[in-house]
């Protein structure tokens, strides 16, 4: 039997833009919790929104995420333990980010990421952590690491999320998505 107000029924046709929306409340109320069906329908909206936003990316690739990123080309600065180096971000999550660099690193290893996101001219410095190593760019994107972030606090989370709401809506508006 057919659901038509499920936007996870396969007869179901949505426009872009709701589907962001119901994206924008689920996730403004994960950090208070959410029902197992509610982070189910999170879990597949962001699924749907990855596909739309990097329709070249691999499906296996965007499975194995637990966060929806986008692509940027920020400039940032990396602290490790005993250097300080420019580089670029070239996307970001509520997870982590990719970093632009041909710096050797090791898995583990620990760095402070100065950003500055755009439209906000305070910029400020995250601890994160090499979960990724790509020295030779694979999976469409230059050499560099993925990091996660460590211990983010609520305001550099929404300033995140904003950034990653802004570039999905930029990228979907004049599109309609249909389930299959």
């Amino acid at each position: 039997m057919s659901d038509q107000n499920n936007p996870l029924d396969p007869d179901f046709s949505v426009n872009a833009l709701d589907l962001l929306r119901t994206y924008k409340k689920l996730n403004e109320r994960k950090n208070l919790g959410l029902s197992e069906q509610e982070q189910n329908l999170l879990n597949e909206i962001e699924k749907k929104l990855a596909q739309l936003v990097n329709p070249k990316e691999k499906k296996t690739v965007s499975n194995q995420r637990s966060n929806l990123r986008v692509g940027t080309n920020l400039a940032i600065k990396l602290a490790t333990a005993s250097d300080l180096k420019n580089a670029f971000m070239k996307n970001i999550s509520g997870g982590g980010l990719y970093i632009e660099t041909t710096e050797v690193f090791k898995m583990g290893q620990k760095l402070e990421v100065e950003l500055t996101l755009p439209n906000d001219n305070q910029s400020f410095k995250v601890k994160t952590e090499i979960a990724w190593l790509n020295p030779s760019g694979m999976a469409g994107l230059p050499p560099g690491v993925g990091v996660k972030f460590l211990d983010l606090d609520q305001k550099i989370k929404n300033k995140i999320q904003s950034i990653i709401d802004s570039a999905i809506e930029k990228k979907i508006k004049p599109t309609e998505v249909k389930k299959k």
